[in-house]
């Protein structure tokens, strides 16, 4: 089994457990920020924390998980960043911060920050590097096309030395596109993935209040196809085998697209199995999947508790070694005194 890092976060500090010792940042953050917290690592064997504390967004550990140390803050002198603009590109080895129209990228290997303009035309809510260096935008453009909704998901590329964008818009069915705006699907992406071979991109319901659907858009050179995930959030996305996507869900699916679509079966009932429990709710707050390796933070509720609580009763690391058909436990801590686990990563 590869080794891992676990993520705990209380209200006076941040621990992060390495197979070979403890990592810990004497930094309170406040719990409504607790979920801005992520680990990841990459295929060069660093490990990213996310950490936003004014304008450092990460610390960065070559050595396992043991010792972190800060990346430079990101230039200017504009206001505190937000968690969730900041992302790790494994496989290109850089991390981006969107900020305002405009985007940071940091190399590790250089350890420099550059900037570049976004497209003008649409919000960017993503970016993502493909192979060969081109940088994929997301988000949504100004549009009066869908009813009900004033923007539509747009998608802008920028191939590597090129200074123009050009459209790479979804590009559905008539079939699919009915669906998928008559499910509200279409009027932004959040988030897209080009990593390899398909571009994946996806979007939540425009009324995720009362449906809190998903949707996965996979990119052709001809054709864009859709799938709803029907009342469930994607949590995760990964690529066990070449052109092969697999999809996990917060609250405990896995989606993996097929030669006709794509199949879906749930971690749920072999990771209640193994914690011992019933009538309770579990909530998948972060999760990492190497083939058929899977390693999860679970959330588990109070008992008798009709939806997930606000105060868990406790959170576990469960790993699967079979692609999430059995479970067992590593660390399993009291919320009350122990902390909470917020994120699981991978090791290479």
């Amino acid at each position: 089994m590869k080794e891992f890092a676990t993520l705990v976060w209380s209200p006076k500090d941040i621990r992060i457990l390495a197979n070979n010792g403890i990592f810990k940042w004497e930094q309170a953050i406040a719990p409504e920020d607790r979920y801005g917290l992520r680990l990841q690592s990459d295929y060069a064997g660093s490990l990213f924390f996310r950490a936003v504390h004014d304008r450092q967004p990460f610390m960065i550990s070559v050595d396992r998980g043991i010792n972190f140390n800060s990346i430079p803050p990101v230039p200017g002198e504009g206001l505190p960043i937000s968690a969730f603009q900041c992302k790790v590109h494994a496989a290109s080895g850089i991390i981006t911060v969107l900020e305002s129209k405009g985007l940071w990228t940091f190399k590790v290997a250089t350890g420099l920050w550059d900037f570049q303009e976004l497209p003008p035309d649409i919000n960017v809510r993503d970016v993502s590097f493909d192979g060969e260096g081109g940088l994929w935008c997301a988000g949504s453009s100004d549009s009066r096309r869908i009813p009900g909704e004033k923007t539509e998901a747009a998608v802008r590329y920028k191939a590597a030395g090129d200074e123009t964008f050009f459209p790479r818009s979804p590009r559905l069915s008539t079939i699919d596109a009915i669906n998928v705006i008559n499910q509200g699907g279409l009027a932004e992406l959040r988030t897209i993935d080009a990593e390899a071979e398909p571009v994946v991109g996806t979007s939540n319901c425009s009324w995720i209040l009362e449906d809190n659907s998903s949707f996965i858009f996979i990119f052709s050179s001809k054709m864009t196809h859709a799938r709803r995930l029907k009342g469930e959030l994607i949590c995760h996305m990964d690529r066990p085998h070449s052109g092969t996507v697999r999809v996990f869900t917060y609250t405990g699916s896995i989606w993996k697209n097929t030669g006709t679509g794509f199949e879906q079966r749930s971690m749920v009932p072999a990771i209640v199995k193994e914690l011992g429990i019933s009538n309770r709710q579990i909530f998948i707050r972060g999760i990492d999947a190497y083939q058929e390796q899977i390693i999860a933070a679970v959330e588990v509720s109070p008992s008798g508790a009709g939806d997930i609580g606000q105060d868990p009763e406790f959170t576990a690391v469960c790993i699967s070694l079979d692609g999430g058909k059995s479970f067992t436990t590593s660390h399993r801590l009291n919320f009350k005194n122990e902390g909470e686990i917020q994120d699981v990563a991978w090791m290479a």
